[in-house]
């Protein structure tokens, strides 16, 4: 929906729980039709007071990639178009994993269904029939919210494109030389994944 909505009361977690499994229950059920404000409200016994917060946790949800709308503004569970929520962590090649939210194996996104997705990223994507390996495939269909979201730098315009030199300011101790230069440009492990945290064509160095 992507509206601002009049909050007059705030919702108990309690409540908000029993909301959310509430419209997590009639998106995957095909007989309940969750399409207009009042169809939601209806659905979750909202006392004037609460319409606000309700509507405000279903736009959350939204946002957050549990739930989609089909064209006919339909809410439904993502996984009934083979979409699923998750964070993606990208390699310096240009292909991503996919770590998926509920849980199930990591999902490998080649260079060309990426996108504009970048490491840290919460991502809505489409799995695949093929394969990768011991990993199913799948593309980048929406970004849900940005895993980085500013960068100090400088940008350096060229023709058709430019590059971001960003900004390593105590980049001049050897000890710490190489890890700024893999955090900024390269990649790192976290965890036993591989993660780009930056992604700059860059960085400033200072001589020693």
């Amino acid at each position: 929906m992507g509206k601002k909505y009049a909050v007059r009361g705030e919702l108990s977690e309690e409540r908000r729980a029993k909301i959310r499994e509430s419209l997590l229950q009639a998106a995957g059920d095909e007989k309940t039709t969750l399409v207009l404000e009042q169809d939601v409200l209806h659905l979750v016994g909202a006392k004037p007071h609460e319409f606000g917060a309700v509507l405000q946790q279903l736009d959350q949800m939204e946002a957050e990639g549990a739930l989609v709308r089909n064209k006919k503004g339909r809410y439904l569970l993502p996984e009934t178009y083979d979409l699923f929520a998750g964070t993606l962590r990208g390699h310096r090649r240009g292909f991503a994993f996919v770590s998926l939210d509920n849980g199930s194996q990591d999902v490998y996104i080649p260079r060309s269904s990426v996108g504009n997705a970048i490491d840290g990223d919460r991502v809505l994507i489409r799995l695949f029939s093929e394969t990768h390996g011991d990993h199913r495939t799948g593309s980048v269909e929406k970004i849900l919210s940005r895993g980085v979201t500013f960068v100090t730098g400088t940008y350096a315009p060229e023709r058709s494109f430019g590059f971001v030199i960003t900004d390593g300011k105590r980049n001049d101790i050897g000890t710490t030389m190489e890890a700024y230069a893999l955090a900024h440009l390269g990649e790192i492990q976290v965890e036993g994944c591989s993660a780009v945290p930056f992604g700059a064509d860059a960085l400033t160095v200072n001589g020693y």
